[in-house]
């Protein structure tokens, strides 16, 4: 494994991140990890990554009075960038948020609009990375399953924000 500049690996998630944006989001400590699919919204590239949710959703109900430690899983358009982010979510009521993201694709899962009973709106603040560039792709061979098992040479690096 060749170690990279954790900035430039920082830089280049942010980047994956704005043309493709959806990842699985979960809470660190709830139901065994699981996570749902979740599109991210966001400026800049630090954050906070905003997300549209269900106010029913089992996410928006544990974080309804509380930050909750979280994490975002994400894996690049051509799988060739993997990352996996820690931080706290927790539900906002930004109304100027939700007016900045606010698109057709959301506004199909909200009938009343952005005034919606069910619209959340979550807020995720990543505090640390693991971000991989595999160097094979996604390929058998990389993570070891092959018929060929020689080392992986991908980069990772690990990253405090």
């Amino acid at each position: 494994m060749t170690h990279a500049d954790p900035q430039d690996l920082l830089s280049r998630f942010w980047r994956d991140l704005s043309d493709l944006k959806t990842g699985m989001l979960g809470l660190a400590t709830e139901h065994e990890g699981h996570a749902q699919p979740m599109t991210a919204h966001f400026e800049g590239q630090h954050g906070p990554l905003w997300f549209y949710a269900h106010r029913q959703s089992r996410i928006a109900l544990t974080v309804e009075a509380q930050s909750h430690p979280a994490v975002f899983h994400y894996m690049g358009r051509t799988h060739d960038l993997y990352a996996c982010i820690h931080g706290e979510v927790v539900m906002s009521d930004d109304e100027a948020a939700i007016a900045r993201f606010w698109s057709d694709e959301v506004a199909r899962w909200y009938p009343q609009g952005r005034n919606d009973p069910d619209l959340a709106l979550l807020s995720f603040t990543p505090t640390s990375a693991e971000i991989w560039l595999p160097s094979d792709g996604a390929s058998p061979k990389l993570f070891g399953i092959g018929p060929d098992r020689e080392p992986p040479r991908d980069i990772h690096a690990e990253v405090r924000l």
